[in-house]
């Protein structure tokens, strides 16, 4: 079922970046894509590295914080299958870490604490950046900067302890018995993220956070200066970081259409041809989101092959007798 949900994914991908595409004029915008160098792909997917890797850096730090310390290539095997889920809705599925790490010692309620944190200040990190965009020529779009503060100063509030307490009295009064259940699970996974929440780990989860998404946004950037777009990096971080919050509200699998949507309308806003603004969203798109897809199946497909043999040796008759002693 899994890869199934890939493959759909997959071919939803190809009809909608065809269609979009179709949209401009689609011989200039594949024109404008082929004008992105080997140098300039070599770039952008090592800032995505960057990105990945910084990440991956704040989750093992995070489980280190709980005292959970794991073997390093293991450890990022399992982090890196994560993305190959992410295009589920809200990056949902990047919950299947847990199922990795729970024979590794790391209960549920802490990983999908740490993945929630994760969640929490990435979103605030790119709140952050898309606050840039009050540089937009477009001077009507530049309250979307004051929403993109409101929403991170909104998201720090709700994590405080008063708003907690406020959600858990609200709890027993529930209708069902599973909603409740449910709520107090996530309640129990909150209180745990209050660790990692604290102040300076706060602080140190949002700086990696703006660096992290802040050098995919210098790939976005490059790719519409290689195009001639006529914007500055300012805007350039401002219009990824926009697009990329709006991906994550919509709650579509992977932001797919609503991220390309504003990308490709902002960069127009700004007064970037169509055609052009349609080959950035798509060169940029490649090398994020499906760049982090491919590299998450590879780790995905490794880690169930490990998982299987380990299971297996341990169904053996000789690791049975070894068990027996």
């Amino acid at each position: 079922m899994r890869w199934r949900s890939l493959i759909l994914f997959a071919a939803v991908g190809v009809v909608l970046y065809a269609a979009l595409l179709a949209s401009a004029d689609p011989s200039a915008a594949i024109a404008a894509a082929a004008r992105v160098s080997g140098l300039s792909w070599l770039l952008i997917l090592g800032l995505s590295l960057l990105n990945y890797g910084l990440r991956f850096l704040r989750w093992d730090g995070y489980l280190r914080y709980l005292g959970n310390h794991l073997a390093f290539t293991r450890h990022l095997a399992i982090y890196m299958a994560g993305f190959a889920l992410t295009t589920t809705p809200g990056k949902a599925g990047e919950a299947i870490r847990s199922v990795y790490l729970k024979p590794l010692g790391v209960g549920y309620e802490r990983s999908i604490a740490v993945l929630y944190t994760e969640r929490l200040v990435d979103a605030i990190s790119i709140a952050l950046l898309a606050t840039l965009l009050v540089e937009m020529p477009a001077p009507g779009y530049r309250w979307s900067a004051v929403i993109a503060a409101m929403f991170a100063i909104a998201l720090l509030l709700l994590q405080r302890a008063p708003a907690l307490n406020a959600v858990a009295r609200l709890v027993p009064s529930l209708p069902l018995p599973r909603m409740r259940r449910a709520a107090q699970s996530a309640l129990d996974c909150l209180r745990q993220a209050t660790a990692l929440l604290r102040f300076r780990l706060l602080l140190l989860g949002v700086g990696v956070g703006l660096i992290s998404w802040g050098a995919e946004a210098v790939a976005f950037y490059h790719v519409a200066h290689v195009l001639d777009i006529p914007i500055g990096p300012v805007v350039a971080i401002g219009i990824y970081a926009t697009a990329m919050l709006v991906g994550a509200l919509s709650f579509l699998p992977g932001g797919l259409g609503s991220t390309e949507a504003v990308m490709v309308s902002l960069l127009v806003l700004a007064g970037a041809p169509v055609p052009a603004a349609v080959a950035t969203t798509t060169v940029v798109r490649v090398a994020t989101l499906w760049f982090a897809v491919a590299l998450g199946v590879v780790a995905l497909a490794a880690t169930e092959t490990s998982r299987r043999r380990y299971s297996l040796s341990n169904e053996s008759p000789g690791a049975k007798a070894q068990a027996g002693r």
